[in-house]
């Protein structure tokens, strides 16, 4: 039997629709990747004052330029549920948040990499350990406290 239909998120993988067709079990999208993010905002001011931290998700990951201040306007999060990241792409997808004058707005779609554990395996192959400021280490959540990846 086909896999029900996923409301928000349909006709948004990667994958060609065949191929999704034919899988056996798909598994839950839980992990967007946000673009358009004005460079006014930094992680901490994005989950201050736009999206703060009430168990919805358990990581939050905004790359930064190396060298320098500024980030790349986009990030990672992953949601707790397939409908909560669904909840939060129909509220945020083609919104605008204002800090720095931009007038693009945000384009929210499921990230390459899907999963708590696949995001957090990821970083540790690939930059965490560059990381050397804690404002721009990845959010981690485990049952409502924050992880440093960089101590592991």
């Amino acid at each position: 039997p086909a896999s029900p239909p996923r409301s928000c998120l349909q006709g948004l993988s990667s994958a060609p629709a065949d191929a999704e067709a034919s899988a056996p079990q798909v598994p839950p999208v839980t992990t967007m990747m946000v673009r358009n993010i004005p460079y006014g905002f930094t992680q901490e001011t994005l989950l201050l004052d736009v999206w703060p931290i009430d168990g919805s998700f358990d990581f939050f990951y905004m790359p930064r330029m190396l060298p320098g201040p500024s980030h790349l306007g986009y990030a990672f999060i992953n949601f707790v549920t397939e409908e909560v990241a669904c909840e939060f792409r129909s509220k945020w997808h083609n919104r605008r948040i204002s800090r720095g004058g931009t007038s693009k707005r945000l384009n929210i779609i499921p990230a390459d990499v899907q999963g708590f554990s696949a995001n957090v395996t990821q970083l540790k192959k690939k930059r965490v350990d560059r990381i050397t400021q804690p404002e721009w280490a990845p959010v981690v959540l485990r049952d409502g406290h924050r992880l440093d990846l960089r101590a592991e």
